[in-house]
């Protein structure tokens, strides 16, 4: 694909979606990237505006190849939750695994689940999840 049809493609994104609801998984979300960082740099009033937007869209396009070919660190995670008669969960303990790869992230879990499932009760539930290392650094999650 020329930078031409590149650029038509990423200008139709800025155009036809909200910056604010931008998600990668759009149409085109490379041209999205693109359009951004060119903008970024022609655009005097506005320039990191652009270039946050191209980074957001950089990190949700990793996210999304993490996702889809189960690469890098993973964390393995079961949560257990406390819920309040008015439909308040919190967080009373949460386990991780940091993992090489999301297969091995999936047997952490189950091995996980099976180590903590005797803490399920009524009012408690627990609660396994996977996640890249992008998105618990997102999270701010103690390594502890």
């Amino acid at each position: 694909m020329g930078s031409e049809k590149r650029n038509e493609e990423g200008g139709r994104a800025f155009l036809d979606h909200d910056p604010v609801d931008y998600r990668a998984d759009r149409a085109q979300p490379q041209s999205f990237v693109a359009e951004a960082r060119e903008r970024g740099e022609e655009d005097p009033d506005f320039p990191e505006l652009y270039k946050a937007l191209a980074e957001f869209a950089d990190w949700h396009l990793e996210v999304k190849r993490r996702r889809r070919t189960g690469k890098g660190i993973w964390y393995a995670i079961v949560e257990i939750n406390s819920h309040a008669d008015d439909g308040i969960y919190t967080a009373i303990q949460r386990h991780h695994r940091r993992c090489e790869g999301k297969k091995k992230a999936i047997v952490a879990v189950r091995e996980m689940l099976a180590e903590h499932i005797n803490k399920f009760d009524d009012g408690i539930s627990i609660e396994p999840e996977l996640m890249t290392d992008l998105k618990w650094d997102r999270r701010a999650y103690d390594e502890a």
